[in-house]
């Protein structure tokens, strides 16, 4: 393949990659997260006043919702996006789009630096279409910019082998990965020390460049160690609960291997609906393993890469539960560039009937992506809806717009996370409500939903109307339609001001005036 047809697929691989990842991105996944509206929010916090909600001063760590402290890297990376697009789903979305376009374009140079070209496009390729990296790069957290770093991180240190130049640059960016995600607390470390084990032939030709890197990544990584292990640090741990059965945890082990979550019912996709779709494509259920034995056979530095990636991915997850999609990100441009080695292992040795393998492989993956785009963009969107707090934004921007004195969200149900959790995430969020006044007074951010409290931003309040003995008529009522049944339960009469429906005539929230 010539370097103008090279250029030309890439680029068109490229351009799949955006529009898969692009389209209709503010509404899908119908609705906005919790957590993607508190991320949006810390940063649109620091953007405006160089402190996060609670008051902290250009933090390296974000204070969550649960407590437990997030890397700030993402959340700054955030913050020209929100500036110049403003507060919104897109705008917030959008740099996890961009991260997953980039980690497809490093995937590329990747597989090419350790394989061929040919090897490179197909890796792009998969990964530009893949299940479980689009659902992630649709969604704004901070996970996506882990695989981005680390195949960074790997590129550099193949690219060392001839220009050992690239080892300190290759060291920065593993330390860098390292404040992205928890996950890469226990990955990076481990596959470091694989790297230097298998190369340190390598590492020691070049002691110059490897003293300087050893520095580097300790400069960076001695910070973040430090309070990694602090009592601040291990609120995560503590929080999540960390599994010493080992029995248990050889099975969590086995179950990111299991083809089950690989290739029929995965979880970070369908997830209303899991029996459809799995992590990969079903036809990589023949080029995943096809790629693992051709990488057992020959290509040996390749080998001493992939191998140990395959076998630590799962690493970051087995101490708290069973295959995860989101602790165990770092296997998705893995087992691209993997199923792409079986790929061209089956054009090569098909070389005869190269046509038809190409024509054949062309209609499998269409098909494939077909349905999948059809399982995501029409099917998910309404099977998910409640879990994305679809309809919020929606019932907010109607009481916005109206003259009431206040406005009433009942802790009484949630919508996927804590009642509380999403009040102070999405109304902040939806209403552009001043940083400045939040840091005066801030909800403590590890505040447990109490049904005997009512919490207040503005004039938009958060109380169990079950548990309240006297309610407010002058106030609108942002009511799940099942909570209707407790108004009249405590003798309310109420008027349907709006109600927020979907296009399948689903009803999410009823806006109510009330009366004695």
């Amino acid at each position: 393949m010539n370097k103008n047809n090279t250029f030309i697929s890439l680029l068109l691989i490229l351009a799949l990659a955006i529009f898969l990842r692009i389209f209709l991105l503010a509404s899908i996944p119908g609705g906005f997260s919790c957590d993607e509206a508190a991320n949006a929010y810390e940063s649109y916090s620091i953007a405006e006043t160089l402190r996060d909600r609670y008051g902290k001063f250009l933090p390296m760590f974000i204070n969550p919702l649960k407590n437990d402290a997030k890397e700030a890297l993402y959340f700054y990376l955030m913050i020209p996006f929100i500036k110049i697009l403003g507060l919104n789903e897109f705008a917030t979305r959008l740099p996890s789009v961009l991260l997953g376009v980039l980690t497809v374009l490093t995937v590329y140079f990747l597989a090419k630096e350790m394989l061929n070209k040919k090897t490179g496009l197909i890796a792009a390729l998969l990964l530009s279409i893949s299940p479980w990296h689009i659902h992630f790069n649709r969604i704004a957290f901070r996970l996506n910019l882990l695989p981005l770093l680390f195949c960074l991180g790997v590129l550099f240190f193949v690219k060392s082998f001839k220009q050992p130049k690239y080892l300190p640059l290759s060291s920065f960016v593993f330390a860098l990965s390292l404040y992205t995600y928890n996950s890469a607390r226990v990955f990076v470390p481990l596959f470091l020390l694989c790297l230097t084990t298998i190369f340190w032939k390598h590492l020691w030709q070049h002691k110059k460049e490897t003293t300087l890197s050893l520095i580097l990544f300790l400069f960076i990584f001695i910070p973040l160690l430090k309070f990694w292990i602090s009592p601040e640090g291990m609120v995560r741990a503590r929080g999540t609960g960390i599994e010493n059965n080992s029995f248990v945890i050889l099975k969590n082990y086995f179950s990111h291997f299991n083809p089950n979550f690989l290739f029929f019912n995965g979880k970070s996709v369908i997830t209303e609906n899991p029996s459809q779709m799995g992590e990969l494509y079903l036809f990589e259920i023949i080029t995943v393993p096809l790629g693992i034995l051709k990488l057992l056979r020959d290509n040996v530095k390749t080998k001493m890469i992939l191998l140990p990636w395959l076998l630590l991915y799962p690493i970051p997850a087995i101490f708290v539960g069973s295959e995860s999609p989101q602790r165990s990100i770092i296997g998705v441009s893995l087992f691209a560039i993997i199923s792409a080695i079986g790929i061209a292992y089956l054009i090569d040795n098909w070389s005869y009937k190269r046509q038809t393998i190409a024509l054949a492989t062309g209609l499998i993956v269409m098909s494939n992506v077909t349905f999948f785009s059809y399982k995501y963009f029409v099917n998910y969107p309404p099977e998910a809806a409640k879990l994305w707090n679809y309809g919020l934004k929606e019932a907010i921007d109607f009481s916005k717009k109206s003259s009431y004195g206040g406005f009433v969200l009942s802790s009484d149900t949630n919508s996927g996370c804590y009642a509380i959790h999403d009040f102070i995430s999405q109304i902040p969020f939806y209403t552009q409500y001043s940083p400045q006044k939040y840091q005066q007074s801030p909800i403590p951010p590890w505040v447990r939903d109490s049904k005997d409290k009512v919490y207040s931003l503005g004039n938009y309040h958060l109380m169990s109307i079950s548990k309240q003995d006297i309610l407010i008529t002058e106030y609108l009522y942002i009511l799940r339609p099942e909570e209707i049944v407790t108004l009249e339960s405590k003798g309310y009469n109420w008027k349907e001001i709006y109600t927020v429906i979907d296009s399948q005539g689903i009803e999410y929230f009823k806006l109510v005036e009330i009366s004695i």
